[in-house]
Formats: C-alpha cells, sequence, structure tokens
C-alpha cells in the first residue's frame, strides 16, 4: 500500500501543511473564450430602426419595424461566417 492518495494543494494550505512539504500549485481554470463583437453594421441599422420608429411600431407583428428588427436580431443570433469574421 503505498499510502494515501495526495491531497489538493489548496485543501492542504488550509490544514496547514503539516509536512511542511512545497506545496504545488493548483491547475489553472480554463477560461471561456470571449463573444465575438456583433459587427458593427448590424448595431447601426439597429440603432436607426429604433430611433426612426416607435415602440408600438415593433410589438405590431405585420410592420415593416417589426420585420426588419427581427431579421436584424436574427442576423445577430446567427453564428458568425469568415466573411462576417473581417467585416
Amino acid at each position: 500500500m503505498p499510502g494515501p492518495p495526495p491531497q489538493h494543494p489548496s485543501l492542504r494550505l488550509l490544514r496547514g501543511n503539516p509536512g511542511k512539504r512545497p506545496a504545488r500549485r493548483p491547475p489553472e481554470a480554463k477560461q471561456a473564450e470571449a463573444c465575438p463583437q456583433p459587427p458593427a453594421r448590424l448595431l447601426t441599422r439597429l440603432n436607426r430602426l429604433t430611433e426612426a420608429n416607435p415602440i408600438e411600431a415593433f410589438s405590431e407583428r405585420t410592420s415593416p419595424a417589426h420585420t426588419e428588427l427581427v431579421a436584424i436580431l436574427h442576423e445577430l443570433a446567427s453564428p458568425p461566417t469568415a466573411s462576417s469574421m473581417h467585416a
């Protein structure tokens, strides 16, 4: 029997490191990749659309403002393509 399994370094330091052996660093957590920024042209379209129309226009499903808002949101929600990443 080789002995008890090694403890996590943070736990060993909390318990006072009774063996006084050098503590190894715990592995660093991986950071999630940052979300890519939406293309500026879509944000500009969205800004102009919201400035030009009253809020009530977006709640009417048959209005052109609602249709364009949905189209912009679909583009923003779709995964980026190679051509949109260079824009």
